[in-house]
């Protein structure tokens, strides 16, 4: 009879099943996040890394401005990818993450897509099956969170002692 056996987070990361990672942004990383992506999972040779679950969690101290009405932050493959495909779907509202007002972290929760196509119940993201991708835009890329600010620019204001935390929930599969 074969028992049914607890296992941690991490020993189901290392069967390849889901894997996580974070990284901590700072206060020149989340201005910058318009114009520069920041790499959350190095790519790897022959490796498709489809996102999951995201979480985007801000401690501030004091609010971004020149954040676009149209404003998106979103995860992709490549880190020159101005949000023609974002691989994930955005956070909706940036300024209600960047701009919130309060000092009270506060977090925002991305999930699986590959382009906005079809919408499901809101809060649930969108699902989709997406033919055409060629392997040099997905395989072997990594996985970053970018910004799109529309012709404004970077983020400007915040503090120094902002911090942004992004955790990626993700799947590898060798191609």
């Amino acid at each position: 009879m074969n028992e049914l056996a607890w296992v941690t987070q991490s020993e189901v990361q290392s069967l390849g099943l889901i894997k996580s990672a974070t990284v901590t942004l700072t206060d020149a990383q989340i201005k910058a996040l318009p114009t520069t992506a920041v790499e959350i999972v190095p790519g790897a040779e022959n490796t498709l890394l489809i996102p999951i679950l995201w979480i985007a969690r801000i401690v501030p101290v004091a609010d971004y401005t020149n954040i676009n009405e149209a404003c998106s932050i979103f995860i992709t493959r490549r880190s020159n990818d101005q949000g023609s495909a974002p691989i994930s779907e955005s956070l909706g509202s940036v300024s209600e993450l960047l701009a919130s007002g309060s000092t009270d972290p506060l977090m925002a929760i991305g999930g699986v897509i590959e382009k906005t196509f079809l919408s499901a119940a809101p809060g649930i993201g969108t699902v989709l099956a997406q033919g055409g991708i060629y392997d040099s835009d997905a395989v072997g890329n990594g996985l970053s969170i970018k910004a799109s600010n529309s012709s404004d620019g970077d983020f400007e204001d915040g503090d120094a002692g902002n911090i942004l935390q992004v955790t990626v929930d993700y799947r590898a599969l060798i191609i």
